[in-house]
């Protein structure tokens, strides 16, 4: 009897586990986020898709200063869209470059937006301010933009050219903006001065403890 009454409470548990697994969400293929920051919703359901010479995913977003920029409005022009966030290691010393080559090619036509979907909108504005970096700050604070762009990672670097496609995805920084000075030059986009900051910058070598 009582085996009998052990083997049903094993039935009974086994269905159980079968109807709870049956209404548990299904999740597509996690990915690394690169540190706390997008919800697990927005992380799950990043494509991994190379946009290069498709069009660019169109958005209209509103700045720091609650002014809507849409991408629509800048067709015709070649934009910069920087990905970056304050947790993101790299992202305080690239953005000081990043803000450099917008100031010295705006008046050669360029648009730089950058786009960012933290809460908090103070610690942003003072990361952006402290880089020197005073392009508009777009706030993506639902990530539908970031999950567009497939910036699961920053920082994050796309170049949109003058019809409106992606002509460029730089991904990561490695002590240099060499890869986005060239992007731009292919559109056409100069300035005097920019020279050094195509080459990349020397990085010491540090000896491996217990070697000559």
């Amino acid at each position: 009897m009582a085996t009998r009454w052990f083997l049903l409470l094993i039935l009974v548990a086994l269905v159980a586990a079968r109807i709870v697994a049956a209404r548990a969400p299904r999740r597509v293929a996690m990915q690394p986020t690169n540190g706390a920051g997008p919800s697990a919703r927005a992380a799950e359901q990043f494509r991994f898709v190379d946009l290069t010479g498709q069009p660019a995913p169109g958005f209209t977003l509103s700045d720091l200063t609650g002014k809507p920029h849409s991408l629509a409005g800048y067709h015709g022009r070649v934009v910069m869209l920087v990905f970056w966030a304050t947790w993101c290691k790299t992202c305080p010393t690239e953005l000081p470059h990043l803000g450099t080559l917008a100031r010295a090619l705006a008046p050669e036509g360029l648009v730089t937006l950058s786009i960012n979907w933290e809460p908090d909108a103070e610690a942003v504005a003072r990361m952006a301010r402290e880089g020197r970096f005073d392009a508009p700050v777009l706030r993506d604070r639902d990530q539908h933009v970031r999950h567009d762009y497939d910036a699961w990672s920053v920082p994050r670097v796309v170049i949109v050219d003058r019809d409106g496609k992606v002509a460029r995805v730089i991904r990561g920084y490695e002590g240099s903006v060499a890869p986005v000075v060239k992007a731009l030059e292919d559109q056409g986009l100069k300035a005097a001065g920019l020279e050094a900051m195509a080459h990349p910058v020397p990085v010491e070598k540090v000896r491996p403890a217990g070697t000559q």
